[in-house]
């Protein structure tokens, strides 16, 4: 899983609410909260998520980005969106 490199399926749109929740959807405007009041390092690791970035330099950029998070957060993070159906490999 180490050079896993995670991408966000393109069909279905991510953002934070104003009150920092998760939210995806399929279409635009038709959104549901799927993560509710999350960590602050949620929504960096959701933009790394781009097909890009192996599991190892996303841990290596938040440590870098002052994130305490820990390898096993980020892979169950990871593994959670992809049981929902959310991540494709690029």
């Amino acid at each position: 899983m180490d050079y896993f490199k995670p991408l966000l399926k393109r069909s279905h749109q991510m953002s934070v609410a104003e009150d920092g929740s998760i939210c995806v959807a399929k279409i635009p405007g038709k959104s549901k909260k799927i993560i509710q009041s999350p960590p602050p390092w949620v929504a960096a690791v959701l933009s790394k998520l781009d097909g890009e970035h192996t599991m190892p330099r996303i841990l290596n950029e938040l440590k870098a980005e002052q994130y305490e998070i820990s390898n096993g957060e980020v892979h169950d993070f990871v593994s959670a969106l992809a049981g929902c159906g959310l991540i494709e490999e690029s």
